[in-house]
Order: C-alpha cells, then structure tokens, then sequence
C-alpha cells in the first residue's frame, strides 16, 4: 500500500483510511514517529515495545529510551 499525503500548515497529515484499517489505528491513539535519519517511521506502541525488545534482547536498553518509553504507556498507551 502506497499513499502520497500532504503535510497541512501545522504539520499534520492524515493516515490514509485504507492504512488506518489494515493497521487497526483508532482515532485519539497515539503513535511513535521518530526519523531514522533516511526516512520516517510511525509505529504503534506495542510494535515499538516488540522492536525494542527484539532489538535489546541481549543487551540494555538506553535508560532515557527505556524511561521516555515507560512515560508514554504510562499515558495510556495499550
């Protein structure tokens, strides 16, 4: 699935619907958007926790990835 969107003047673009319900996004749920440095990425939170253990399994996680993560489900992410 391929999309061009458009960025509005306060930065937003809307998640094409056809994305939203493959993805099962929900109005109001946050997301996590971080930059690679080549591209960007928008992940739900339990694809970033999944990621995140995945890539940390066998080493420690950043204490200030671990800490702002732990902040952001405290937000009430699911």
């Amino acid at each position: 699935m391929t999309h061009a969107v458009a960025v509005g003047d306060r930065g937003q673009i809307t998640i094409p619907k056809e994305i939203r319900d493959a993805h099962k996004i929900k109005p109001k749920q946050k997301l996590f958007i971080f930059s690679t440095g080549e591209e960007i990425v928008i992940l739900s939170a339990q694809e970033f926790k999944n990621r995140l253990i995945e890539r940390y399994s066998d080493h420690s996680v950043d204490e200030e990835v671990y800490t702002d993560f732990e902040s952001i489900m405290d937000d009430g992410l699911d």
